[in-house]
């Protein structure tokens, strides 16, 4: 980490800092682990896999104007990974539907299901900022805009996967306690007359959250 040093608070990642600090952190990461994963060959015989993925990735969160508590973050990560040959988890965000007819869904599946990981390379970025408070004089109130986009090139699809997300977060007291609102475009996967994975279409998700933490 370089500027200010990162809150190790909470094993998770903060996000953003509200305009409270400067930091900027590089980040490489490495993992692998022998025979993770297993699959069927076509003699229906059990093979394994190992697990391997390479990731490096930057943040920075720097305070714009302190006593108007506004303030700009970015975030970019770049990711290799190997399931295996072919490997695709396509998975849901909480959904929680089941029994569907496999031959009249696309390969996502259920819902708002997407892809999430597999073997091939994964490229991320994200922007956003906070905007100054309504009046500070009487409240915190303050609104958090950000977008971000992932691009994945999975060998098991035929064609690049492109997810483009939209946000905006009303602060009622920092990070703590929050509404937000985020609006996601995921590409729909469907296997062509050559049995290739192609892109059939896009679709939009919508989720409205609130959070509060407690300590």
């Amino acid at each position: 980490a370089f500027k200010e040093t990162e809150s190790n608070f909470t094993p998770f990642n903060a996000g953003t800092y509200v305009g409270k600090k400067e930091v900027l952190s590089l980040g490489v990461g490495f993992e692998h682990m022998k025979d993770a994963l297993w699959h069927l060959d076509g003699e229906d015989q059990i093979k394994k896999d190992a697990m391997t993925n390479l990731a490096v990735d930057l943040f920075y969160d720097v305070p714009l104007s302190k006593d108007r508590g506004t303030s700009f973050s970015a975030y970019a990560m770049a990711m290799h990974s190997d399931y295996g040959a072919n490997y695709l988890h396509m998975g849901p965000t909480n959904n929680p539907a089941n029994g569907l007819d496999a031959s009249q869904t696309s390969l996502n599946g259920s819902g708002n299901g997407m892809p999430l990981a597999g073997t091939g390379t994964t490229l991320y970025a994200q922007v956003g900022g906070t905007l100054p408070y309504f009046n500070k004089e009487k409240s915190t109130l303050q609104l958090q805009p950000a977008v971000a986009v992932q691009y994945s090139q999975y060998d098991a699809l035929h064609d690049k996967a492109v997810i483009y997300d939209a946000s905006v977060s009303l602060l009622f007291r920092g990070m703590s306690s929050r509404l937000s609102l985020n609006a996601q475009n995921r590409p729909i996967f469907d296997v062509n007359a050559a049995n290739q994975a192609v892109q059939s279409d896009r679709k939009w998700s919508f989720v409205l959250k609130y959070r509060i933490d407690i300590l």
